[in-house]
């Protein structure tokens, strides 16, 4: 990982600060372990460059995250063939809308400027300033959503832990297993009510170096419950006979079902699209790299190793816990699917802890820092605004613990599709179709857009030999035929996130599966 400082734009306004570098693991998750830029010093130091593998690795970091706890989960739902086609698809069109920020938005501080700029071109000066807001809106409602989902991970990993210390300590007899936010009970209730006066503090503390510092290990506890989902994978495989007849496990039988297709594949989706989101982070990662000529090529490796991630620890997870040795009720976190006296998943979650409290106040700073310098110039404007701020933050956390405890799987499908619709799915492809029709008209938006070469798009309103009218008549349909089909490609991504995000709301047996029991 680089250690380093370097100067980059996090302010709506466009304006330069310094800042330290911090990839931060998203939950899924993939929602969000996110590269983020904090402000911390004032110098004005040279960025330090790092080599490739350094720049794959820090994609792949802002793309892996706890959201490894629930991928077993929407795997669960959505099938095996479906998830792994899935991951390759979301990946490959995450990649592409990516790629645009990179060949777009590379000589800008912020996308919202690019927006702001192409939009202005094509509709005028109106509808650029309400796009550029639509951006910052929707950064702002993704990183709260990660947050939010953050609380609730820890909310769940960090009950049992509390009911082990009552039950084995004091004697109690606290059902550790039962997450239901009850007020008559020692209940996640009160956990969370406990926990929000640990991270209160530091949801409005205002230089979080220190906590940046003790976040760079997380990388190393995500890897731990990757490789440890690969190997519960592999151990059922091995101790658990399996056939894919769609009939309801038994919780006493040496033989389980898996499902080849679910009824459910638009959750891992809407997971997905909160997983593979990278885009306003990836350019600081990109600056810092050496041969500036690979860009391309390293950008297309991080995706790829964070689709290899989320596919077969997806799939090895589902398989791993439909496993004889668990419970046939499958979870969301699967962390859930183990006894709080389990020393060694005891281990796992402390450590999960500790990662999540540590990036949950970064990521809170984040919200603040875009909001407040959006309103106020001012990423800081005085003690009151900072409190409220703060007291809003810890509300909505309790609100999601008590009415969402039980939906984390789901919880993170809604937030990844609706929040990605416009930054991944809806602007990307609009800011290419308009890119794309000045090129055709001969016309330049700005002299200093650097487009990748070997991704130029041709301009077909080139002079053709007239020699040949017959020639040019079948070429000029071929044009037409090429824009055609360009814009209709453009168009599909804008309905993959339309229906992301519709069918998290309305669900659709979409192999018409019905389990026997």
């Amino acid at each position: 990982m680089n250690e380093g400082n370097e100067l980059v734009d996090m302010r709506p306004t466009g304006k330069t600060i310094s800042s330290e570098k911090l990839i931060i693991r998203d939950t899924g998750l993939t929602t969000i372990n996110k590269e983020i830029n904090i402000k911390i010093k004032e110098d004005e130091k040279e960025p330090k460059k790092v080599n490739s593998f350094n720049t794959i690795l820090s994609i792949w970091n802002s793309m892996i995250g706890s959201s490894t706890v629930s991928l077993s989960y929407n795997v669960y739902y959505c099938g095996i063939i479906p998830a792994f086609l899935l991951s390759i698809i979301y990946g490959l069109i995450c990649f592409y809308t990516c790629k645009i920020y990179v060949d777009f938005g590379s000589n800008e501080s912020d996308f919202s400027i690019t927006i702001e700029k192409y939009f202005k071109k094509k509709f005028g000066d109106r509808i650029s300033k309400i796009g550029k807001s639509i951006q910052i809106l929707f950064s702002m409602l993704i990183t709260l959503g990660a947050g939010l989902i953050y609380f609730l991970i820890i909310s769940q990993n960090l009950y049992p832990i509390a009911c082990l210390l009552l039950n084995k300590i004091f004697g109690f007899e606290i059902d550790a297993k039962d997450l239901t936010p009850e007020f008559g009970r020692f209940s996640s209730v009160y956990l969370g009510i406990i926990l929000c006066f640990v991270l209160f503090p530091l949801t409005v503390k205002k230089d979080i170096g220190f906590i940046i510092k003790l976040s760079s290990f997380g990388i190393y506890f995500i890897s731990i419950l990757i490789i440890f989902v690969l190997y519960t994978g592999i151990s059922s495989i091995i101790n658990t006979k399996f056939d894919f007849d769609y009939i309801t496990n038994k919780l006493n039988s040496e033989k389980r079902h898996l499902k080849l297709f679910g009824e459910n594949p638009a959750l891992f989706a809407g997971t997905l699209s909160m997983a593979y989101f990278s885009h306003t982070t990836v350019l600081p990662v990109l600056k810092s790299n050496k041969n500036q000529e690979n860009n391309i090529r390293d950008l297309s490796l991080g995706y790829y190793f964070a689709c290899f991630t989320f596919s077969f620890s997806g799939i090895l997870g589902y398989i791993g816990f439909s496993g004889k040795n668990f419970d046939t009720e499958f979870k969301d976190n699967w962390f859930l699917f183990f006894d709080y006296d389990n020393y060694f998943i005891l281990l796992l979650r402390i450590l999960n802890v500790f990662q999540l409290i540590t990036v949950f106040p970064i990521i809170i700073y984040v919200v603040r820092f875009q909001i407040f310098n959006y309103f106020y110039g001012n990423d800081y404007p005085g003690r009151i605004h900072i409190m409220i701020f703060g007291s809003i933050i810890i509300l909505l956390c309790m609100i999601v613990l008590y009415f969402c405890y039980n939906f984390l799987g789901k919880l993170l499908g809604i937030i990844g599709a609706t929040t990605t619709l416009v930054l991944i799915y809806g602007f990307p492809p609009i800011i290419k179709m308009i890119d794309y029709y000045f090129k055709l008209k001969g016309d330049k938006i700005d002299d200093n857009i650097q487009d990748n070469e070997k991704e130029k798009e041709k301009i077909l309103t080139e002079n053709i030999d007239s020699e040949n009218d017959n020639k040019e008549t079948e070429k000029n349909k071929k044009n037409k035929f090429i824009v055609a089909l360009f814009f209709i490609g453009q168009s599909l991504i804008i309905v993959v996130g339309i229906a992301t995000v519709i069918f998290q709301f309305i669900q659709i047996n979409f192999f018409s599966i019905n389990l026997e029991e």
